[in-house]
């Protein structure tokens, strides 16, 4: 999802996702990029965004607190990230590929009914010629 997508989603600004955004890349979580560069958060990171707005509201929390609390609940919270975030960036490449896959299939296909045009029009000729 995009940044607008979730703001609106989380009921906030886009400027305080951003601010929210930001404080998780300083604390070492990697967001994935589209190819554009822009920011594309998974359905676990807008989740986490949602943890991170019921924290925050915690008497004697602030967002900082929060998101390192998120990210450093425990050990094995840290892989778990680092895993879907491989995840995220598998699928991304692999829907990449597919719609490579995709065009060549077309391309393929159109290839084919020039070869079957081009067959009929040599068997019209070879008739017209005996």
């Amino acid at each position: 999802m995009k940044i607008n997508e979730v703001a609106v989603l989380l009921g906030i600004t886009s400027s305080a996702l951003k601010k929210y955004y930001l404080l998780f890349e300083k604390n070492n979580y990697k967001f994935t990029r589209s190819k554009q560069g822009h920011l594309v958060f998974s359905e676990y990171e807008v989740e986490l965004f949602k943890k991170l707005m019921h924290l925050k509201n915690v008497p004697g929390n602030t967002v900082e607190k929060s998101v390192e609390l998120l990210l450093n609940k425990e050990p094995s919270m840290k892989k778990e990230l680092d895993i879907r975030q491989l995840l995220i960036t598998q699928e991304l490449l692999q829907n990449k590929i597919l719609g490579g896959i995709n065009e060549v299939d077309i391309k393929i296909n159109k290839l084919i009914r020039k070869v079957d045009k081009l067959e009929a029009l040599i068997e019209i000729n070879l008739n017209k010629n005996i």
